[in-house]
């Protein structure tokens, strides 16, 4: 299912050559489909419990879901965190309309990670921070990403280095002076996931280098 919204909600975007953000065709990919988006908006997450609870997602009410923040405690309070966070990131127009709440909820994720002694997750909080910024053009995108992808190398936490590597190829703002990067990154995610064993993934990141690579004529 995760896939299947990756996939058509990067071919909506190509197929608007452009004009239309991510959030945006993954909001229409999934209407169209009839698929929720809470697979994508909640990798990372492993709590059955939680996830169940989370159909607030697509009725675009987080409200509910800030309500059972209140209510939540350690580890799913972090997981909660993180996943309004993500809620936010992914909304259309995130960095103009929702930077409050992205900043908020991730930066407290962040914060309670490392209390929690959970830092894989902090590691996907600061991945959903930067996707909001790359965005959106922001140079504190790129700088985010680099000292993750570092913490990732030292924690030897390949997963969340695959996916900082396919945010940043993907969601970073395409510009002649952005190309180049894009692709390399795109493919550094590609190898990665492939040594993972995670095929889903390397078809994702795959596809769109794919796109990336028509586009400047390397057929």
């Amino acid at each position: 299912q995760r896939l299947n919204l990756l996939l058509s909600s990067t071919f909506i975007v190509v197929a608007r050559e452009g004009q239309i953000e991510h959030d945006t065709c993954l909001y229409i990919a999934s209407r169209s489909l009839g698929m929720s988006r809470l697979p994508v908006l909640a990798e990372g997450i492993g709590d059955k419990e939680l996830l169940e609870q989370s159909q607030w997602i697509d009725r675009q009410e987080p409200g509910v879901g800030i309500r059972l923040l209140s209510k939540a405690t350690g580890r799913k309070h972090l997981q909660l965190l993180l996943l309004l966070g993500s809620y936010y990131s992914f909304q259309p127009g995130s960095y103009h309309r929702y930077r409050d709440s992205v900043e908020y909820f991730l930066n407290r994720a962040i914060d309670e990670s490392k209390s929690l002694k959970e830092e894989k997750f902090g590691r996907i909080a600061i991945c959903l921070l930067g996707k909001m910024y790359v965005q959106a053009n922001d140079s504190k995108g790129d700088s985010i990403y680099n000292v993750l992808i570092d913490q990732c190398r030292k924690a030897g936490d390949k997963e969340t280095e695959a996916r900082a590597f396919a945010y940043r190829g993907t969601y970073m703002a395409p510009s002649p002076a952005t190309f180049l990067q894009k692709v390399t990154d795109l493919q550094t995610a590609s190898a990665l996931y492939h040594s993972l064993g995670n095929i889903e993934r390397e078809i994702n990141v795959s596809t769109n280098l794919g796109y990336m690579l028509v586009v400047s004529q390397q057929l």
